[in-house]
């Protein structure tokens, strides 16, 4: 299974939010040095062979930034 996150910059509210960070239960994100559009960091994946694609970061995203793909 080959997993894709894609994190919208233009969507995401960084550091400032944090919301899929938070939930993300096998810590796949974390926090990059690039800003966001409103202040903060934005976040990137830190640890991509912990996703599981439960999707708990996609559904708790209230400005839905972040995606998730696989392929089998």
């Amino acid at each position: 299974m080959v997993v894709k996150i894609i994190i919208s910059e233009k969507n995401c509210a960084g550091s400032e939010c944090s919301l899929c960070i938070y939930y993300c239960p096998h810590e796949v994100l974390g926090i990059s040095e690039q800003p966001s559009r409103i202040g903060g960091n934005l976040p990137e994946v830190i640890d991509l062979d912990n996703c599981t694609v439960c999707r708990l970061c996609e559904i708790h995203c209230p400005e839905m930034a972040i995606s998730i793909y696989k392929e089998e």
